[in-house]
């Protein structure tokens, strides 16, 4: 049974509503060509750098045709599908990237388009690509024009296209807006904070605080239940932690000696697969509402004096370009890299007074709170976008009157 085919309309097959373009290049061995590729999950096409018809030898190719479908039979069960436009004039595309015009008097491309990026689209192309998962799952031309899509008029193919295009617009502004408000975000922290830390006081690690260790002594039966840990992926992927967030747990028993974490502390990873993924930081920012741990590949410090830095503000510190060289250098290792919490504790810190760093936690959280209101509008939006492409494309809603 077809869960997807729930539309109004009379179908046709692909074969009768486009016709393929195949227009073979006669490779010259001096001459300049340009590649196209195609991005799976509908992201469209990319450019690939320039080479000359010696380097291209033997190989099929053929010259890309402007506002044609072109779909990569390798991935097309990947969705990997495009349009291509006039930015794709005198480029060359292999044979693994057929192209097909549609019958303008029966088939708008936008249209044909939008309908093979839905869920549907996947499912038909999909069928048309027997096989196992990767290169073994090839589409089949023969099959691809065999499958049946829903045709209205093209007359209201076109204000479909209409009212997906102006939401396509919307988002498209919504997307600079956010990427506006991320520079913004980046520009500020790197002004109050790395193009400051010359003007401020300097100390060494090792003054300021001591370190301590993960977890220790535990096999793979004690992880699954009973407390928290703060895992070595939430400290290596967010600059700032919150208890209530951690998923990981661990069975420590009353007898057992183990380090417990508190608000204000820095943990560290110890190794990484590159020098420049060493020791990264996170700052646990609120305090447990339960004894918790931290995992045995990293390192955790503490401040003597829990008022020379401010947790907020020190998410931002320990993670600038100017802290980073410093870790940096500390790498050692050639296929895996690790540092040693000694030469860490060895190193300087830049800090202001504690109510300058207060006033820049107020601001970066004012800007990042604008980030994360644009990303959700941006996520809204494209839900939106793909209810109006589930009722306008099945005919559930019309656009004909």
């Amino acid at each position: 049974m077809d869960k997807f085919n729930d539309t109004i309309w009379d179908t046709e097959k692909l074969g009768e509503l486009v016709e393929k373009v195949s227009l073979p290049v006669k490779v010259r061995a001096e001459a300049t060509y340009q590649e196209i590729g195609i991005r799976s999950h509908c992201k469209g096409i990319f450019h690939k750098d320039k080479v000359t018809g010696n380097t291209l030898g033997n190989k099929r190719v053929f010259w890309v045709e402007p506002d044609c479908f072109v779909v990569n039979i390798v991935f097309a069960w990947e969705h990997a599908i495009a349009k291509t436009t006039k930015f794709e004039n005198g480029m060359i595309a292999s044979h693994r990237f057929p192209m097909y015009k549609p019958k303008k008097i029966l088939l708008n491309l936008d249209y044909l388009y939008y309908y093979l990026s839905t869920p549907r689209g996947k499912y038909l192309l999909n069928l048309a690509s027997p096989g196992g998962a990767g290169r073994n799952k090839t589409l089949g031309q023969a099959a691809f024009l065999e499958l049946s899509i829903p045709t209205p008029s093209v007359l209201e193919q076109e204000k479909i296209v209409s009212i997906l295009s102006v939401w396509n617009e919307i988002i498209k502004s919504q997307k600079k807006l956010t990427s506006a408000k991320k520079e913004l975000y980046k520009s500020t922290l790197y002004k109050l904070i790395d193009s400051s830390l010359k003007t401020w006081e300097i100390h060494r690690l090792g003054n300021l605080g001591k370190t301590y260790g993960g977890l220790s002594g535990k096999s793979k039966e004690d992880f699954g239940k009973g407390s928290p840990y703060v895992s070595y992926m939430e400290i290596f992927s967010k600059p700032g932690i919150m208890t209530e967030e951690l998923a990981e747990k661990v069975i420590v028993s009353r007898n057992e000696t183990q380090n417990e974490v508190k608000r204000g502390d820095i943990f560290f990873t110890t190794s990484s697969e590159t020098p420049e993924e060493i020791c990264y930081s996170s700052v646990l920012l609120n305090n447990p509402n339960e004894i918790t741990y931290l995992n045995s590949f990293c390192f955790g410090y503490r401040f003597n004096n829990t008022n020379v830095l401010c947790p907020e503000f020190a998410q931002y510190l320990f993670r600038t370009q100017y802290f980073r060289k410093k870790v940096h250098k500390l790498a050692q290792g050639s296929t895996r890299f690790n540092i040693s919490k000694k030469e860490v504790m060895k190193l300087d810190l830049a800090i202001p007074p504690i109510e300058y760093q207060e006033n820049v936690v107020r601001i970066l959280e004012h800007l990042f709170a604008s980030v994360k209101a644009h990303e959700k509008k941006l996520e809204l939006l494209k839900l939106q976008k793909k209810g109006l492409m589930q009722v306008l494309l099945t005919g559930k809603v019309r656009v004909n009157a």
